[in-house]
């Protein structure tokens, strides 16, 4: 099997050495190293010592031409934390969400129901690597077609007097409501029937029962 050693400087802590295999998602080697360092699930990226663009999650090691020896570093994500979402995500605190009714979101292929019981209702992929990632994972996309091109943390739904909201997590890969790209950074506030898309081809309904 091809594998390389590679090198990673996290900010402010000591260089971590890794040997891992050439054709690892990079996806897949934040998922180890924030369970090595115990970072829960705060947003992070790595790039080539010195460069200015973080390696695309969903690329190998090998797509991004990484050679035995090649220097990371770990850096935090430092975009937009005013948003309710974020800051819930950031402090990884589950709150039960209450009243008389269900919030759900429908994929519109397959039928497939996700009840919402939880904010911040993280909408994208389970870590397999480490299953405690996954307590804020409300909508778990993995396996369905088109879920490749959904992080794992790509966005999320919160509550507030009743009113549901989404925010996009990641700018490398857009959220759409209603096919209009919301960014990141900024709360949208849901009305029952609204789609969202995510990725290339997963659509979700978002509705209410009771």
């Amino acid at each position: 099997m091809d594998r390389i050693t590679i090198t990673i400087q996290p900010e402010g802590g000591e260089p971590r050495r890794l040997n891992v295999r050439r054709n690892l998602p990079v996806h897949a080697l934040l998922d180890e190293v924030r369970s090595k360092l115990e970072l829960g699930p705060a947003l992070v990226s790595l790039r080539l010592r010195g460069a200015k663009q973080p390696l695309d999650p969903e690329r190998t090691l090998a797509q991004h031409g990484l050679r035995d020896g090649a220097d990371l570093t770990l850096v935090r994500e430092t975009g937009p934390r005013s948003s309710p979402g974020r800051e819930l995500i950031e402090r990884g605190q589950k709150v039960p969400i209450g009243g008389g009714h269900v919030a759900y979101l429908e994929e519109e292929r397959t039928g497939e129901i996700f009840a919402l019981e939880w904010q911040p209702g993280i909408i994208g992929r389970a870590v397999e690597l480490d299953p405690s990632m996954n307590r804020l994972l409300a909508v778990d996309l993995s396996g369905l077609q088109g879920s490749e091109y959904v992080s794992r943390q790509h966005a999320c739904i919160t509550e507030s007097g009743g009113q549901y909201a989404v925010e996009a997590l990641n700018p490398r890969n857009p959220t759409y409501l209603n096919e209009e790209d919301i960014g990141t950074g900024k709360s949208h506030v849901l009305q029952p029937g609204d789609r969202m898309r995510l990725g290339k081809t997963v659509r979700l309904i978002f509705n209410l029962r009771g």
